[in-house]
């Protein structure tokens, strides 16, 4: 799945395990969320 539906999976209270061959894709999922939910967080979403 993608980080997005991650995200929202894990925003709808769903435990979440990102998994992934490569860790730098997999690092680059997890600063994604954060900057989303920053951004969501600022902007009271």
């Amino acid at each position: 799945m993608g980080s997005g539906v991650a995200q929202c999976a894990a925003l709808a209270a769903d435990q979440v395990i990102l998994i992934d061959t490569e860790a730098a894709q997999l690092q680059n999922a997890r600063d994604q969320i954060r900057q989303d939910l920053r951004m969501q967080r600022l902007f009271k979403l």
